[in-house]
């Protein structure tokens, strides 16, 4: 009877209850913002999930002085989503590597990270904890704030910070470089570590950032170097404006200028944007008349977003023909060469986007040109895209004034006729290919 009652003993402890060793867990855990992850034990007896494992992060001496509640994880490849402190510690120990290791995020300091973006035109602001995940958080709030910049991959230019230095045009690609950029900055009275970062498009150039020069080299096949070595354009070889203006429309027109100029005490070129008060009254007038005569579909569009393999940006004015770009106008404050080149990458980058977005039979139904004008009020000049994306050509007309004050309109109205000969030639070519 002894043996039977050890031999079911000795069944009874051939399932043990597991030991200690059995309950430890080992995990790979990456503390956010440091180079290399590190391996942790847990002993599930007595941590079962994220929640009771603070308690083992809170031994790491940079987190001892961290609340367990400001304490949060997320998987290696996802720095936007939180695991929840519920998850079971098991599950997680078996998918974790010293490659994609489970991630601890923690505050830094108690000061708060206020950033002023500007992308392009557009400027806005939020504000966000000086934690580990800094880094991550900005670029999650860009995204959300700019839904062109959701796909692609951004940098950051910093041009000033709340030390009081100004046109600092650091750039800021990683992660490294931004956390070093807060060590860097110094937090104001109100313990606010201020950053005014402008956005830029990795890989590509914002149009307003070409040099003439490049845009001659990289995009037209050296045929240029500076606008003196450009080919010219005869704006004389178009054909005159049928119908003309009617005189109700000049009159029109001339009192449109006056009321400008008295209203800003006949300045034109105070900034751009007094600059584009005046351009205004020339596209409204001529689309107005191509719309009336020539082509119903024309529109005027402002503020156009543009994006190509060569550069991106807003488009000062964009005239649309049956759904086609065929003029692209760029104001300028001064500068007439900076101009120049910003408005040959986007009337190039309309053909790419125009081409791109047609089936090959549909492509040699298009127009074989494309039209851009560079003004700073009182001086135009007019650009002729053609060719093709491999081999693009360009032309340009000499300066030509345009006096928008005083008595003598006649320059204006030369102008005003020149504009609209254009977008009548494209009305023409695009009304043979219905």
């Amino acid at each position: 009877m002894a043996g039977i009652s050890n031999n079911k003993k000795g069944n009874e402890r051939s399932s043990p209850c597991p030991t200690t060793q059995e309950t430890i867990i080992k995990m790979w855990i990456l503390l956010e913002g440091h180079i290399s992850p590190r391996k942790l034990k847990a002993d599930l007896s007595q941590v079962s999930d994220l929640e009771d494992f603070k308690d083992v992060l809170k031994e790491i001496q940079v987190l001892k002085n961290v609340e367990p509640d400001d304490i949060v994880f997320l998987n290696h490849d996802d720095r936007n989503t939180l695991i929840p402190p519920g998850t079971l510690l098991q599950p997680l120990a078996d998918n974790t590597t010293d490659t994609k290791p489970l991630v601890a995020r923690y505050p830094i300091s108690d000061s708060s990270i206020v950033v002023n973006f500007r992308f392009l035109r557009n400027t806005c602001k939020c504000r966000i904890p000086h934690s580990s995940g800094a880094w991550y958080l900005l670029r999650k709030k860009v995204k959300e704030l700019f839904d062109s910049l959701s796909t692609v991959k951004i940098i950051f230019i910093v041009t000033k910070n709340s030390n009081g230095q100004c046109n600092l045009e650091e750039k800021i690609e990683d992660e490294y470089s931004f956390m070093n950029l807060l060590t860097r900055t110094r937090p104001n009275e109100s313990n606010e570590r201020i950053l005014d970062l402008k956005i830029q498009i990795k890989g590509k150039k914002a149009f307003g950032d070409w040099t003439l020069k490049e845009v001659g080299n990289e995009i037209y096949k050296n045929n240029f170097n500076s606008i003196d070595s450009m080919q010219k354009l005869n704006l004389e070889e178009f054909p005159e404006l049928e119908p003309s203006f009617s005189s109700e429309e000049i009159e029109y027109f001339i009192q449109q200028l006056k009321d400008k100029a008295f209203a800003f005490n006949n300045k034109i070129s105070t900034n751009k944007a007094t600059v584009r008060e005046y351009i205004s009254i020339f596209m409204t007038i001529v689309v107005k008349h191509i719309r009336k005569y020539k082509d119903s579909t024309t529109e005027l569009h402002v503020e156009s977003e543009l994006d190509g393999s060569r550069g991106y940006g807003n488009l000062d004015y964009e005239v649309i023909i049956q759904d086609v770009p065929v003029l692209i106008n760029e104001a300028k404050k001064h500068d007439m060469e900076k101009g120049v080149a910003q408005n040959l990458v986007q009337v190039y980058t309309a053909a790419e986007t125009l081409l791109g977005k047609r089936k090959r039979e549909q492509v040699d139904s298009l127009p074989s040109m494309m039209f851009g004008i560079v003004t700073m009020g009182h001086v135009w000049r007019f650009i002729r895209w053609s060719g093709t994306l491999q081999d693009p050509r360009a032309e340009i007309t000499p300066e030509i004034v345009c006096n928008c004050i005083g008595n003598n309109y006649q320059e204006a109205n030369n102008v005003l006729s020149y504009i609209a000969r254009l977008l009548q030639a494209q009305a023409d070519i695009l009304k043979k290919w219905q």
